[in-house]
């Protein structure tokens, strides 16, 4: 591959690789590393000098691979290398160039800033939590068949009810609330079941009418592309 090809290629992907928190710190730090090793060896190559040089080549296998030690905890694992050009070209370009380039451009703050890391916590009470903090926000969207399921009690009261379209609010002759009366049903556990499906018919309206806007705004921009080529 063409050494401009290999930067564009290498940069296009970069910050996809580059997204755990303890990745990023890693390669902060030891990228400079690298950098001062290689810039130490071609000193002592030039000076002569083979114990310098053997030890910048030390300093910059370390970096390096601690720096692989940090791509062992990004989600999207690092492309392997084809060859033994293809490792040291893609090697040194990154040290010398991308990583820097990334820096500079304030790309890595920002990766840093948005970074997300995954991670499943077992409790003393054997309980499992798993902790994503790269999901903002958690919600539920067409599961009448699921709320059916898990309250199917309240499903086969609400077949007893008296009229068909019971809001089971404070309609006469409502199963439901005869139930709550008489302590056959849980009254939280109703508010739980409205408020689940609450959320749901909420979330699917959002969403609903999240679709029409976008496909409204496509229309829009090929209506203006069309009168624009006339």
């Amino acid at each position: 591959m063409p050494l401009n090809e290999l930067i564009e290629w290498q940069w296009k992907g970069y910050s996809r690789f580059h997204q755990s928190k303890k990745n990023l710190l890693i390669h902060i730090i030891f990228v400079p590393c690298f950098i001062l090793g290689f810039a130490s060896f071609v000193f002592s190559l030039l000076s002569l000098d083979l114990i310098a040089a053997l030890m910048s080549v030390f300093l910059m296998a370390v970096s390096f691979g601690l720096q692989g030690l940090g791509h062992s905890k990004e989600a999207n694992p690092a492309e392997p290398f084809t060859s033994f050009k293809n490792a040291m070209s893609r090697i040194l370009l990154e040290q010398l160039y991308t990583f820097p380039k990334f820096v500079v451009t304030g790309s890595w703050y920002r990766a840093f800033v948005a970074s997300t890391s995954r991670q499943l916590v077992q409790l003393e009470s054997g309980a499992l939590i798993i902790d994503t903090p790269g999901m903002r926000e958690l919600g539920s969207m067409s599961v009448d068949e699921g709320l059916d399921e898990t309250f199917s009690e309240i499903l086969a009261l609400s077949l007893n009810c008296k009229f068909k379209n019971c809001s089971h609010t404070n309609e006469k002759g409502c199963a439901i609330l005869k139930a709550i009366e008489t302590g056959e049903l849980s009254e939280q556990r109703y508010k739980n079941y409205l408020k689940m499906k609450r959320e749901s018919e909420f979330n699917q309206m959002s969403y609903s009418e999240k679709r029409t806007k976008d496909k409204n705004f496509g229309k829009m921009i090929k209506s203006v592309l069309k009168n624009k080529n006339r």
